[in-house]
Order: C-alpha cells, then sequence, then structure tokens
C-alpha cells in the first residue's frame, strides 16, 4: 500500500509522541523534530506509510540516543492485557464459535497501536474488547480461514503491538501449533512486540518464536529490510497470518502468498482502500490468483 497525503498528519503526530518519550529536553525535542520535517519534505511517494515511520523514528532513535523510547508502555500494556486474559479466555470458551471469538478479540486488540493512538490506555483497550465482542469480522469467515489452517503444512504468524500479542494466545491455542512460527520485530518500533514481549506473554511457552531479523524501526514487514534467514522463513511458509495495519499496509500487495490480515481498521486510507468503516474488525483473505 502506497503513501497517501493524508498519511502525513499520522506520521507527525506519531513522530511528536515518540521524540516526548524519548527525551524530556526541550531544546533536543525541537532539533529532532526539525530534522523529522526535513526528512519528510523528501519522501519519495512510492514507499509504504510503515517505511516512512521507520525514518522518522531511527532520526529520534539516533538524536536522542534512545532505542527503545516505548518500553515502559509496552511492558505496561503486556501486564495489563495478561491481567485480563482469563477472562476473555472464559468469555472464548463459553461461546458459540470460540474459533471466530478468538479472532475477533485479536483482531479488536489491534486498538493498542500507539503509532495511530498515542495516548490509549488500558482501559480504553478494554472497552474496544467489550464492544467488540459481537462485531461481525469484515472481509472472510472464520471458517475460511480454519479451512486454510488445516490445509497448511507451514505457517508463519506476524505479530504486531505489545499488549496485543497477549490475545494472540487466544487464537494461538486453538491452531495446530505444531506447524506455526511466531513473527516479533527484531529492532524497536513504537510498541510493536520484540522477542522479550513474547517471552514476557508467554507465547515462547505456546510456539516456536523467531524475530524478522530487520535493523530498522519498521512497524511492518518490508522483506528486503529483513535477515535472509526470516525471508528464507516466509518463502519456505504455505500461509501467512499477518496481524495489524502496519502489516497490512506493506505486505498487501505480494502476488504469490497466501495470506490472511487480521486487525482493526483505524484510518480513513486503509478503510477507503478497503471500503470497510472506521473500527470495523478485519480478517481479510489475499491469495494468488
Amino acid at each position: 500500500m502506497h503513501f497517501y497525503l493524508d498519511c502525513i498528519p499520522c506520521l507527525l503526530k506519531g513522530a511528536i509522541a515518540t521524540v516526548k518519550l524519548a527525551t524530556e529536553d526541550h531544546e533536543l525535542q525541537e532539533k529532532t523534530m526539525r530534522r523529522v520535517l526535513e526528512k519528510m519534505a523528501r519522501f519519495e511517494v512510492q514507499n509504504s506509510p510503515p517505511y516512512f515511520t521507520a525514518l522518522l523514528q531511527e532520526i529520534i532513535e539516533k538524536e536522542c540516543a534512545c532505542f527503545d523510547p516505548y518500553k515502559e508502555v509496552k511492558q505496561r500494556f503486556n501486564r495489563g492485557m495478561l491481567e485480563l486474559y482469563p477472562y476473555l479466555e472464559k468469555v472464548v470458551n463459553e461461546s458459540a464459535n470460540p474459533f471466530e471469538q478468538a479472532i475477533r478479540y485479536a483482531a479488536s486488540a489491534n486498538i493498542i497501536d500507539f503509532g495511530i493512538f498515542s495516548d490509549i490506555t488500558i482501559e480504553q483497550a478494554q472497552k474496544t474488547l467489550e464492544k467488540c465482542v459481537n462485531m461481525p469480522l469484515c472481509g472472510n469467515t472464520a471458517a475460511e480461514l480454519k479451512q486454510d489452517i488445516e490445509h497448511a503444512q507451514k505457517i508463519l504468524y506476524l505479530a504486531d503491538n505489545s499488549g496485543e500479542i497477549v490475545l494472540d494466545k487466544l487464537l494461538l491455542t486453538r491452531m495446530p501449533r505444531e506447524k506455526v512460527t511466531y513473527v516479533v520485530k527484531g529492532h524497536p518500533a513504537i510498541n510493536d512486540a520484540l522477542m522479550e514481549d513474547a517471552q514476557e506473554v508467554g507465547i515462547k511457552d505456546l510456539v516456536r518464536v523467531i524475530d524478522n531479523g530487520t535493523t530498522l524501526p519498521l512497524p511492518g514487514t518490508v522483506l528486503e529490510h529483513c535477515s535472509p534467514a526470516f525471508r528464507q522463513e516466509f518463502t519456505a511458509a504455505d500461509l501467512i497470518i499477518a496481524k495489524g495495519q502496519g502489516n497490512f499496509e506493506t505486505l498487501d500487495e505480494l502476488p504469490d502468498k497466501k495470506m490472511y490480515f487480521i486487525f482493526k481498521a483505524k484510518c480513513n486510507v486503509v478503510t477507503s482502500y478497503l471500503g470497510c468503516s472506521p473500527g470495523d474488525i478485519i480478517l481479510k483473505k489475499f491469495f494468488p490468483a
């Protein structure tokens, strides 16, 4: 998915939020934001929004000497969602279709996206999960995903945000886990999950976990910026399950991979592209012809 003019205010808002987390020095904040604005003026619009986010986050990381500005945020949301997990698991187990309900919660938890909602709280995330408990899936059905999972031999599950990954467990426990490799980021990227987050929330106890080997603060999956080892894993997989808007924006145009995207639609650019509404929970199948 390419860059649109409507992406500019979102990128700028995210950069400001990150700078404020990275340093309390007002002069350094101003200097860094000037560098950010200079970079934005030279963007080549054929790239994806997450790639531009990476370029801006890289400037902030270097100027402010802050490798992981969202570290405390990620830990707080991991803990907060873990506290909710027993109740949510009970809801899933008691629902008429536990697999579909697990997808619904995994998609709804994608609201924990500091690249778009820089001031979201755990309480607001909880309310979103409550509101989405009976929402329909937009795009494809849980039955379609279940069938394709059954037919797949090797599945890559691309993670998105910390906190959100706790809800991925609800879906992972209802999949043939011996087939699944769970993928976190190789470098801090806003509040995206790293290996330490997968360890903290217990995903490493469920399935094999790897990182994508990127050295950029990139909140998506751009294969040319991932490690050769990850690219081999990606090529070998016959089904990709990709969480989050960032993964959708960077992978939606690959012509030769079977993919399902699971996320919550959070901006007008994406909703216009998909023909859905803001707040919809998406299960979208992209298969080669």
